[in-house]
This record gives C-alpha cells, sequence and structure tokens, in this order.
C-alpha cells in the first residue's frame, strides 16, 4: 500500500511540475505606423509569478544579438541592436530569485519599415519604403543636428533618431569608445577551486555567459560583478567567459569581448575588497567582500588585522571620514592586509519625479497639444535636466511603471520630494474645450509639511503662468477627493500638480510653449525650499 502511495504522489508531482512549465504564448508585435501608441510594442501573456522578463532576440544563424529587460508583459523593441529584418524572440519569465519560471517558444519577428544601420561611422537607412524619411541626433534627449544618409557622425554617446513622416519608427544608441577593464579573472589565468567573483570595471551592464566547452554554466544580465559557487565548477579545468556590453539605457550589445581561464586546486586567498565608491555619504552601510569566501576580520583605527580583531557578519555604517583595514582567513590560509579608505560628502536632495500616465486625456489638438502623457514626460525631462544641473539627485519614474510602483520605489529611496505633473480639465476630453484655466497644488491635508513647500511652487508657477489667478491656489485632499499619490498612506512629501487646463486652448497652448519656463519655476521653488 505504501508503495503505491509513493508511486501516486510521483506522478502527481510529475503533472504538477509539467502544469507550471506552460509556455508564455499569445506573443504579438505591432508595426503600424498610423499608430504612434503600439508601434513597435510587443505584448505577450503575463506570468503572474514573474518578476522580470528577458527577451533574447537571435538574427537567422541563430546568434543571439539583443537582449531586452521588462518587468511587465509589454515591451518597445524601437532600438534593437544590430536589427535586421527578419529576427527570432524568445520571452524568458524569472522570479525574485532570479529563476527561470516560463518560456516561449522562438517566434519570428519580422520589422517591416525602416532602420538605421551605422558602419564605419557612417548612417544608412534600410528597408526603406519611401524618401520621407528624417534623423536626428540627441544627447540627454536634446536635439542636437538633423544629419542626413552616409553623413560621417562626428558626435559621441548619443541617440539616433529615425522619423518617417515625423513619426519616431526606430532609434540605435551610439558610442565611439565604452572602455572596460576585466578585473577578475584574466584571461589564461588560473584561479583557486572555490567561490571567486567575477569582477568587471566599465559603466555598462553586462551579460556574462560562462561555457564549459559548449556547456553553458550559467547566465546572467545587468551585473558585471557576480558570485559564482565552486558548486557549478570542476578541478583542473578551462572555462570560457563570454562578456556583452549592454547600453544601460537601451540594453543594446555595444561589443563583445571573451577570456578563457583555468580552475586549479585552491592555493592562497585573495584580497577583501567592497563594492562601494570610496566617496560615500553619512550613514552609508559598507560591504566587504572575499573573492574566496573566507572569513573577514577588520579593524578602524589603522592597525593591521588578525583573528583576534573585529569579525565581519554585517554592513559597517560609515558616519565620518573612515580607513578600514580587513584581511580574509580561510582554511588556516590569509590574505594580504586590504586598506580602504572612505571619504564622507554631503548628501544632495533626492526628488523624484512622476509625470502622469494618462494617455486618455488629450489636449486641444489645434493648439498642438498631444496627451497629458506625452506632455507631462517632456516637461518632466526638462526638469530633471535642470535639477540635475543645480546638483539635486533626481529620479524620474520609468513610463510604464503603475502608481503604486512609483510611490514605492520613491519610499524606497527616501525621496525628499515626490512631485506628480500632470495637467486638468473641465470637459470630457477632445474634440470638446472647456472654459475653465489655472494652476493648482495639491497636498493631503493644512497641517501637512508640504504645505510651506505647495506654497512656494504655486507663487513660482503663477510667475510665468499668463492665464487668471482667481481659481488657481493650494488645494487639500481632504477637502477633495484623495488623490492616490499625495495621500501620506501611500507616499512620503507628495505632492500633485496641475499645471492649467489641456481643453482649454489658451492653457494647452501656454503649456506647451512654456516647457522651459514651467521647469525654471519649479526648480526655482525647490531650490527656496532646500535653501540649496
Amino acid at each position: 500500500m505504501k508503495k503505491k502511495l509513493i508511486v501516486l504522489s510521483c506522478i502527481i508531482a510529475f503533472f504538477i511540475v509539467i502544469f507550471n512549465k506552460k509556455e508564455i504564448k499569445n506573443i504579438k508585435f505591432y508595426q503600424n505606423i498610423n499608430d504612434r501608441v503600439t508601434l513597435n510594442n510587443l505584448y505577450f501573456n503575463k506570468d503572474k509569478k514573474a518578476t522580470y522578463y528577458l527577451i533574447n532576440i537571435y538574427d537567422e544563424k541563430n546568434d543571439l544579438i539583443d537582449v531586452k529587460k521588462t518587468n511587465t508583459n509589454m515591451i518597445n523593441l524601437s532600438n534593437i541592436n544590430s536589427l535586421k529584418e527578419k529576427m527570432y524572440i524568445q520571452i524568458i519569465s524569472y522570479n525574485n530569485k532570479n529563476r527561470e519560471l516560463r518560456k516561449s517558444k522562438r517566434e519570428l519577428l519580422e520589422w517591416n519599415i525602416a532602420y538605421i544601420e551605422i558602419n564605419d561611422n557612417k548612417v544608412e537607412i534600410k528597408n526603406k519604403l519611401n524618401s520621407n524619411y528624417k534623423i536626428l541626433i540627441k544627447k540627454n534627449d536634446v536635439a542636437l543636428k538633423e544629419i542626413k544618409e552616409n553623413e560621417e557622425l562626428n558626435f559621441d554617446n548619443v541617440k539616433l533618431e529615425l522619423y518617417q513622416n515625423d513619426i519616431l519608427i526606430n532609434k540605435v544608441y551610439y558610442s565611439k569608445s565604452n572602455e572596460s577593464k576585466i578585473i577578475y579573472p584574466l584571461d589564461q589565468e588560473a584561479i583557486l577551486y572555490e567561490d571567486f567573483y567575477i569582477k568587471i570595471e566599465t559603466n555598462l551592464n553586462c551579460l556574462l555567459t560562462l561555457k564549459q566547452n559548449k556547456k553553458v554554466v550559467f547566465n546572467n544580465i545587468n551585473k558585471c560583478e557576480y558570485l559564482v559557487k565552486k558548486e557549478l565548477l570542476k578541478e583542473n579545468t578551462n572555462y570560457n567567459l563570454e562578456i556583452k556590453y549592454l547600453n544601460k539605457n537601451s540594453q543594446m550589445i555595444l561589443k563583445e569581448e571573451k577570456i578563457t581561464f583555468k580552475v586549479k586546486e585552491q592555493a592562497k586567498l585573495l584580497q577583501v575588497y567592497s563594492s562601494n565608491e570610496n566617496e560615500v555619504v553619512k550613514d552609508t552601510t559598507i560591504d566587504l567582500k572575499s573573492p574566496n569566501n573566507g572569513e573577514i576580520y577588520y579593524t578602524l583605527d589603522n592597525t593591521i588585522p588578525d583573528e583576534n580583531s573585529i569579525k565581519y557578519d554585517q554592513p559597517i555604517t560609515i558616519k565620518k571620514d573612515t580607513i578600514i583595514n580587513a584581511i580574509a582567513i580561510k582554511n588556516n590560509l590569509k590574505s594580504e592586509v586590504s586598506k580602504i579608505d572612505f571619504k564622507v560628502k554631503e548628501q544632495r536632495p533626492l526628488i523624484y519625479l512622476s509625470p502622469s500616465r494618462q494617455t486618455q486625456n488629450q489636449g486641444v489638438k489645434r493648439a498642438g497639444y498631444r496627451t497629458e502623457m506625452e506632455e507631462m514626460n517632456v516637461l518632466a525631462k526638462v526638469l530633471e535636466k535642470k535639477l540635475k544641473e543645480k546638483n539635486f539627485r533626481v529620479v524620474r519614474a520609468e513610463q510604464e511603471k503603475d502608481l503604486p510602483d512609483r510611490v514605492k520605489e520613491s519610499n524606497k529611496l527616501k525621496s525628499d520630494l515626490y512631485i506628480a505633473l500632470h495637467t486638468n480639465a473641465s470637459t470630457n476630453g477632445y474634440p470638446l474645450e472647456g472654459k475653465a484655466r489655472g494652476i493648482d497644488s495639491y497636498i493631503s491635508r493644512r497641517e501637512s509639511d508640504m504645505l510651506i513647500f505647495a506654497n512656494i511652487v504655486q507663487q513660482e508657477l503663477m510667475k510665468v503662468y499668463t492665464g487668471p489667478s482667481y481659481r488657481s491656489g493650494v488645494k487639500f485632499g481632504t477637502d477633495f477627493k484623495m488623490m492616490y499619490e499625495i495621500d501620506e498612506k501611500n507616499v512620503n512629501h507628495g505632492i500633485l500638480l496641475e499645471i492649467g487646463f489641456h481643453d482649454n486652448y489658451d492653457d494647452a497652448l501656454w503649456i506647451i510653449n512654456s516647457t522651459e519656463k514651467i521647469a525654471d519655476a519649479i526648480t526655482s521653488a525647490i531650490i527656496k525650499n532646500f535653501q540649496w
């Protein structure tokens, strides 16, 4: 009887595993040039257990040409690296422990519109359907120049955007040089048979693939520092490490590198190191790492550490300039002393910008106003640049990130201000036009610690506003409907700005023509608030 129960349990477990390995399906790619909202968007079924997805893109020879990452079941593919007319994609979902959950079959992806290709520093337009194309060079989302096809590129670290009939259809990130340096392991190096860190100094992201002959030991995307457990390795064995360097914004593969190293038997311990920058802000927690997974001992009084010194078992909090001397000990082996000098710098206020996600709110088209989401994202980019020029730390919410995730991110970062950027309406939207005008600054309640800033930003905005002032002012969620982005139960230091009425012709015209002035006004208010 017991044997039958065991067999039955195994059968049930087998079918549970099979059930949980369902494929990702319903993959759809849209390239309707007349639909700006969905142009170049890839959609697929959502995996409820997934934290993120990787989209692997292959050419017709089955070579991997690009990898994209998304936290939702939608991603825009306007900036595929080494783009071809015919490609294949495979979607893989992962949980929060980076474990693979489900994957799709490899699906054909056909690119039916024009795209940019760069050869020998010259720009070419491939797959042309007509001659009405325009190429813009941008840096930090600011247009630098319009160039012609086959014109030589004399810029570095820029974005090239291809337009057809003024519609953005493709973009390419271009950089002449992206320096990187492999710290460990080095090519042809023989390393110890134990846990070790792959460490690469670079300002790019990395796609790491470790192989033993043709067998893949592991893949890892984005991290250029990765702990390899010795359980994955074999002694006296050669390994190949393939490194693809990715642009941090576009995840485009910029260059590739391969090294070979040998794993030998353990001989000595490598020095302790920290992944923190040497210049930190007050109360930063410092981590120490041993590449060989040894026990770490350290001192803070500039003396030489030994096994009787402070044992490292949790991050070290830095409150002032500090020198950490550290060693690693394992199996009676001792590393050389690492001397790590940390300097404490002044902390800068952190501003979180949350531009509207409301694509359904269309403004007065005859004024040139598009949607609330488009116009507020333009404003957010300009505002971000101006704040960074004044040395503020700024995080601008990703366009696809929903409000709960934005608020959660802001709270986790301990933002000093959370600013939601919106425009108002008094009608159901286009083609109706309203008569209401004005600017409102919304906070949770009259007793909020945001009241001072709300008054300052309202005053600064009214200085540049060309409309009437009688209906404008600071307003409170307790008097109206409590909005999510100002509710103190959800967000810290939140304010929502309604910058004019997009369904009023005069306001809509003012909004699109006053982006710089509006950004200057908000920047001025933030400076006054922090007495910067």
